[in-house]
């Protein structure tokens, strides 16, 4: 009633207001006259009285069922949402019991090939624990490694060493070392390098780790600076990954286990180079025994060279690593001293078209001292970090390419910026020309991709989106109607995903 009301009184406002006015005039004049006149008022504001009537009731019926035309297409929004929101809830249901059978499985396996305990393995401590375990570091051992056999057909061995470089860090390296003993997957070795330390590190080092013969120590008789250091670690490196800790930061508790399954899930692709981590920041006081991970979530999919764009993608404790790659890129620039040599080397392995995938969870922690060398020289690793932002925009020199690595960024970062911004225009327009222009058209749009570059398109892309996008066009279709048609649609994007696939294969041949 309400809402009938306000739609009189919007449709009463303006010129038909005069009319009502005008018609309540000649009622007065009926009243305060005689004869004739008064006659014709009357009927004059009769008429007008009707007229005014009709419209209204013409006008209100108009405007009501523009207003459930409206709510009804306000309805099916909402129904399409929460269609949306359904499938998204059944996805996501079905990547859990995905989850949950690939488990089972590796618990399976583990069983079936009965691993002795690891070696090393420390006695429990009463120490609160970083996250709660659903296994025990034997049970989470044995599934990984069996996953690492069932990958890689390699015999039982440790998959995974941590180096870590120490310079006068007495204070906070045993934090360190508690927190890889504290490992649920066992089987890694750690590299500690002291680089010329002046305090009582290396004793408190060889006290730590005394009686963990996963531990080795390695003196420099001066100090080299920190990638001398990670170098020196990386090339007693002998397991399949590496990884990196600094001597005043630490691990959780399910870091090597849950770095190690996702890098070895990823040894079916060549361009993936590692996996990294979510990393909390934590004050200078903050001990191991005391820290709980954030419960926030890893967002990034992936880390390479255009989606980085110049920029640091991580700490250097982030990534899980293949140790050939590295070892062939020749490790950290030790000529850095300032700062971002783990920044230099990310980017140099980026530019050769490798690729870090991310893991889900928040798995170390960056401890934030009063004297790092980012607080006590801001100035200098300013000066590196804007070197290495500039570098990217201009051509990779010759002597810096290394030869038979996935793809080389040889050219300024804006020209493959531009490169992918075509590609995506171009995979669009495929799905438009097939509706349109036959396969003539189709096929000279496909010659305009490059094959080399197809991997960095097909990473960075929802190609079958672009492809839908171009079809729905082709069509005139709206997205609802485009669902309907699910099943006629689906042969023409398979018909153009094998079409791009083969040539991206081309490349090859």
């Amino acid at each position: 009633m309400k809402n009938r009301l306000e739609l009189i009184i919007s449709f009463y406002s303006g010129r038909k207001l005069i009319a009502v006015l005008v018609s309540i005039v000649l009622v007065l004049i009926a009243l305060n006259i005689d004869g004739a006149l008064s006659d014709i008022a009357v009927v004059l504001a009769i008429a007008i009285w009707m007229a005014l009537f009709a419209l209204t009731a013409n006008r209100v019926g108009e405007l009501e069922r523009r207003e459930a035309t409206i709510l009804e297409r306000i309805a099916a929004a909402e129904t399409r949402l929460q269609h949306g929101d359904d499938r998204a809830v059944v996805v996501t249901n079905e990547i859990e019991e995905t989850k949950k059978l690939l488990r089972t499985t590796v618990a399976n396996v583990a069983r079936l090939s009965a691993p002795q305990p690891a070696r090393g393995t420390k006695a429990s401590t009463n120490k609160p624990q970083q996250s709660v375990a659903p296994e025990s570091p034997e049970v989470t051992t044995g599934q990984v490694m069996s996953l690492f056999q069932l990958v890689t057909g390699l015999p039982e061995q440790d998959v995974v060493s941590i180096v870590v470089p120490c310079w006068n860090d007495a204070t906070f390296v045993t934090d360190t070392i508690s927190s890889l003993q504290s490992q649920s997957f066992t089987r890694f070795r750690a590299i500690i390098v002291d680089d010329g330390s002046t305090d009582d590190s290396v004793a408190v080092i060889r006290s730590a780790c005394a009686d963990d013969e996963r531990f080795s120590v390695i003196e420099h008789g001066d100090n080299r600076g920190l990638s001398a250091a990670r170098n020196t670690g990386l090339g007693a490196v002998d397991t399949p990954f590496v990884g990196f800790l600094d001597s005043d930061d630490f691990f959780f508790r399910e870091n090597l286990a849950e770095r190690t399954r996702h890098l070895l899930g990823w040894c079916d692709r060549t361009e993936v180079v590692g996996v990294f981590s979510a990393i909390d920041q934590v004050e200078e006081h903050v001990r191991f025994d005391d820290a709980t991970p954030s419960d926030r979530r890893n967002r990034t999919r992936f880390h390479d060279h255009l989606t980085a764009a110049g920029r640091c993608p991580f700490n250097c404790h982030a990534p899980l690593m293949r140790t050939d790659v590295l070892q062939r890129f020749g490790g950290f620039d030790e000529s850095m001293r300032q700062g971002a040599e783990d920044w230099d080397l990310w980017q140099r392995i980026m530019r050769h078209g490798y690729v870090f995938e991310a893991t889900p969870s928040v798995l170390a922690v960056y401890r934030q001292k009063k004297a790092s060398m980012v607080r006590t020289m801001p100035s200098s690793h300013l000066a590196e970090a804007d070197r290495l932002s500039e570098r990217v925009h201009a051509p990779l020199a010759a002597a810096d390419i290394v030869p038979g690595t996935p793809y080389v960024f040889s050219e300024a970062i804006g020209t493959y910026q531009h490169r992918l911004a075509t590609a995506e225009r171009i995979l669009q327009f495929l799905g438009l020309s097939y509706m349109t222009d036959g396969d003539e058209q189709v096929q000279e749009s496909i010659q305009l991709l490059d094959p080399t570059f197809w991997s960095v398109v097909d990473r960075h892309l929802s190609v079958s989106g672009l492809l839908d996008a171009g079809i729905r066009r082709g069509f005139a279709l709206d997205l609802e109607s485009f669902r309907h048609l699910e099943g006629k649609i689906a042969p023409i994007r398979k018909e153009l995903l094998e079409r791009l696939a083969a040539h991206a294969a081309s490349a090859g041949a």
